[in-house]
């Protein structure tokens, strides 16, 4: 049940979860979404308070004994991948088996928490089943990516790999892990075609880490789309070391028509630091050859890391205005639970860890030297030299070719003057 695709507040959505004399529930929550999900947990105990309340996601993986002995309403957590595990979890609950033999759980005994042996990640994602999207809101009406995010609708978002083999010290692996794992091309491809066979979808979202780190699947992929006459465009995240002309041509293809590229900052010294590793030129190159392929590319940019002064967000802007990026975002640098930077950001700087913060939207993280308002003040500059250039404008009226490229320019604009206003 997706309560946020059905608009149910916290009363509406446990009702709903607790039809039918449910007995467990589920809930899965980010950093920023773990006080909401506490809220859900403690209506669901007010309406049932025998109902079992499980929750799982990246942020209780992280950290299962702060989040389980600070949210009394979680009774189990389930810690890293859940495909498996909750399985036996609930065979376990159903028998009334000791938890200790089920791998990857955290609940709590005698006030004190405790965690069971690590799960293994699932080593072979196409042994897993189609996932059950018929059981959620229908899933042309009720979803879309952000604004910048597609050009056609209907429009959804996909994941076809899990894992990242980078050590990037901003990004939290805990869920997925540092191993790439990933649909074969053939699962990948048949998952797209029911999304638009069965569901009506023309356009997709692939939400991987890294899409293209394996090329031969890509390719492969690539092949399947092109050949299968599926009216189907999409759009991907790619690191800029796995570009290149070949690959390019054959995503053009396939359909796809913007690649999303992490970049970050725009001074080396700050992507050394963070571990990035990838250049500046490397940056030039991949955003270059991507817009020369005829496929837009999109910026995402951090303001605030370890290391930032006012010169290096200077440098940021700057090389953000100088590639030929079709469009871009700037949010604040995020200490995540999980990621390398968590427990050691207060050696670079002040660090505000209020969960309901964590969101990237608040400068919860100000490195040395630097103010909150000084941040700010070049988030607005950022935005405001990027979006109101003669080029950038006439970039996208020219492509103003449709009612939704329109419509999704009208509330892109109004977010802008949102933010330069505040």
């Amino acid at each position: 049940m997706d309560a946020p695709a059905l608009k149910l507040d916290c009363s509406a959505a446990a009702k709903a979860a607790l039809e039918g004399g449910t007995q467990i529930v589920g809930i899965t929550a980010a950093t920023m979404s773990i006080f909401n999900a506490h809220d859900l947990a403690k209506a669901i105990k007010h309406q049932n308070p025998k109902a079992t309340v499980v929750i799982g996601g990246p942020h209780v993986t992280a950290l299962p004994d702060d989040t389980l002995q600070r949210f009394p309403a979680f009774d189990l957590a389930v810690v890293g991948e859940g495909d498996i595990t909750i399985e036996e979890l609930l065979q376990a609950l159903h028998n009334g088996g000791d938890l200790d033999g089920v791998q990857g759980i955290a609940y709590r005994r005698n006030g004190t928490v405790e965690v069971t042996a690590k799960r293994e990640l699932v080593p072979d994602l196409d042994a897993l089943p189609m996932p059950a999207w018929e059981l959620l809101p229908d899933l042309a009406t009720h979803y879309r990516p952000s604004i910048m995010g597609y050009v056609r609708l209907p429009a959804n978002s996909i994941v076809l790999s899990r894992g990242c083999p980078f050590h990037c010290t901003f990004c939290s692996a805990a869920v997925f892990g540092n191993t790439i794992r990933a649909y074969s091309a053939e699962y990948a491809f048949e998952l797209m075609a029911e999304m638009s066979r069965r569901y009506g979808i023309r356009e997709l979202e692939i939400r991987d880490e890294n899409f293209l780190v394996n090329k031969k699947r890509m390719m492969d992929l690539c092949e399947r789309l092109r050949s299968s006459g599926l009216d189907l465009t999409w759009s991907c995240n790619a690191r800029v070391d796995a570009i290149d002309p070949e690959i390019l041509a054959v995503m053009g293809d396939a359909g796809c028509w913007q690649i999303a590229f992490g970049i970050e900052s725009g001074d080396q010294g700050i992507l050394d630091l963070e571990k990035k590793g990838v250049t500046l030129d490397e940056i030039r190159q991949a955003v270059r050859l991507t817009a020369d392929a005829g496929i837009q590319a999109r910026g995402f940019f951090m303001l605030g890391h370890p290391g930032e002064t006012e010169d290096t967000l200077r440098r940021t802007v700057e090389f953000a205005c100088e590639l030929p990026l079709s469009s871009m975002h700037f949010t604040h640098f995020t200490p995540l639970p999980g990621s390398p930077i968590y427990p050691e950001a207060r050696k670079y700087g002040s660090f505000d860890e209020d969960w309901r913060k964590l969101t990237y939207w608040h400068p919860v993280f100000v490195p040395h030297g630097l103010d909150r308002a000084t941040i700010a003040r070049w988030e607005k500059r950022a935005f405001r030299q990027f979006y109101l250039r003669p080029a950038i404008l006439g970039y996208h009226v020219k492509r103003m070719t449709s009612w939704t490229y329109f419509s999704r320019l009208a509330q892109g604009a109004f977010t802008l003057s949102r933010v330069l206003s505040r």
